[in-house]
């Protein structure tokens, strides 16, 4: 993303101009808040949502030292350069912080095991845990736990798991280490000790989730494609 250069505001939306790409965003009322990057389609639209479901309500917002500042009654946000996005409740009470040191990812295969199933004709190509094109990492705090997704397998408190979204209907035991069910519901819920917040990811392309598997330091959502929204 790089440093972030300026912002624009038209009514509730605001445009934040980073070097590299642009941050929409939206005020959907004061308790919900609508992040969405460009990356695949420059206007934002939702696959699930119909219409416009934002209200009016009172927003304050403006830049001070290089970061960007957006409050309403009951959030605030705080918006630095590199995506450092910080979501607070109206108590100052951090709920969701990126990650800054990003993910310390490694290959689930060698790469000599990798050849050997691409030679026999299988995908390898989601055989580690790198990048993906669309991506999000946030901290992990002690004492979170995570909630939802829908079909599902596994406990009711999805810490320590992985995910995906990916609609399948596979001939096999639909036990824990089971990643994808009949239906995708992308929407995560993340019980704080002292607070609760949601997170909806609009997208309708492959997509992982991996809350704490992977380190216990952060949680991510990575798509193969899409916006990040």
């Amino acid at each position: 993303m790089g440093q972030l250069i300026s912002y624009t505001q038209d009514e509730n939306t605001f445009t934040l101009q980073y070097e590299k790409e642009q941050l929409i965003i939206k005020v959907i009322r004061e308790d919900i808040i609508n992040f969405f990057i460009p990356l695949r389609f420059k206007e934002h639209y939702s696959k699930a949502v119909e219409e416009d479901k934002s209200v009016p309500c009172k927003v304050t917002a403006g830049m001070k030292e290089g970061e960007f500042l957006l409050e309403t009654k009951s959030l605030k946000v705080r918006a630095g350069s590199d995506l450092a996005l910080t979501v607070s409740g109206s108590d100052n009470r951090v709920l969701m912080h990126t990650h800054g040191a990003g993910r310390k990812s490694g290959a689930v295969v060698s790469e000599e095991t990798r050849k050997i199933l691409e030679a026999e004709g299988h995908d390898a190509s989601k055989m580690d845990t790198g990048d993906y094109p669309v991506q999000l990492v946030l901290d992990l705090d002690e004492g979170d736990d995570f909630y939802g997704l829908g079909d599902k397998s596994g406990f009711l408190n999805k810490k320590y798991y992985e995910y995906e979204n990916w609609n399948s209907d596979i001939p096999q035991a639909h036990n824990e280490d089971y990643h994808a069910l009949y239906k995708s519901v992308p929407v995560l819920f993340c019980k704080k000790k002292q607070a609760v917040y949601g997170l909806f990811f609009d997208n309708t392309f492959h997509s992982y989730l991996n809350l704490g598997k992977e380190s216990t330091d952060y949680f991510y959502y990575g798509a193969d494609d899409g916006n990040l929204d």
